[in-house]
């Protein structure tokens, strides 16, 4: 038992502190309300870009490293459909805030998926676990500013915008202490990564992009599209964000 709580111990403090990222939205809570909506599809747009880059050039082909390819495309096809169904679904329900609880969800499952990678990277050694919540924390910084952008384009006031974010980020904890359940991190981890691809490019593409299309600063918000992958593509040219071998190293 206490072999077990002291396996815990470090996930389950790294997915606390990934959760504490959450906090950052509390910067744009003393923002003017039409300064936020004149930003919101800015920043909407900065956050399309980076789950865009997130899902085709982060976790897509770290996934490709660990398992077979069909598989990794099966999985992201999976993550992409389960969303689309969720979307129906809430939609049909709640025509008015179905595109928000979207948003949130989708927060809150990205979240969830990375507590259990988190724990899984543990589970092969501390420092895979560190390198891969780093690669984690590296990506949430820059995608908590874009997610507030689009929590107000869909419709959403700041305070609200908070409080949610706050709870999707405290996902990340039943995520972690999930993990288990999943075994080795080799191909759960490959597979994990694919379905949250998916969630990502059905977020970006289907929630967010929609709404900035139709917004009124057409060239920033283009702008700030291509900054979210270029602020991506740069943290992967970082070290300790190239997680894929240290996943490798696990199965070995």
């Amino acid at each position: 038992m206490n072999n077990t709580m002291q396996s815990m111990l470090y996930p389950l403090l790294a997915g606390s502190v990934t959760a504490s990222v959450s906090l950052s939205a509390l910067a744009f809570r003393g923002v003017r309300p039409e300064r936020l909506k004149v930003w919101a599809p800015i920043l909407a747009s900065f956050s399309a870009g980076i789950l865009l880059a997130d899902a085709l050039l982060h976790l897509l082909p770290e996934s490709l490293h660990v398992v077979h390819p069909r598989q990794a495309f099966l999985f992201a096809l999976g993550g992409f459909s389960i969303f689309l169904i969720l979307d129906l679904t809430l939609r049909s329900l709640s025509p008015r805030h179905g595109g928000i609880t979207v948003l949130i969800v989708g927060d809150g499952v990205h979240n969830f998926l990375d507590g259990i990678l988190i724990a899984l990277s543990f589970s092969v050694d501390t420092t895979t676990g560190l390198f891969i919540t780093l690669a984690i924390l590296a990506h949430e910084f820059p995608q908590e500013a874009g997610d507030v952008g689009a929590l107000i384009q869909s419709g959403a006031d700041i305070h609200s915008v908070i409080r949610w974010n706050m709870i999707a980020s405290l996902a990340v904890i039943p995520g972690v202490l999930t993990a288990p359940l999943f075994g080795s991190i080799g191909v759960a981890g490959g597979s994990i990564m694919a379905l949250t691809a998916g969630s990502l490019l059905y977020i970006a593409t289907v929630n967010i992009l929609p709404s900035v299309k139709s917004g009124a600063r057409p060239i920033p918000a283009a702008i700030a599209f291509l900054f979210g992958i270029s602020v991506l593509q740069g943290l992967e040219l970082l070290p300790h964000t190239h997680i894929e071998h240290t996943i490798t190293e696990g199965l070995e």
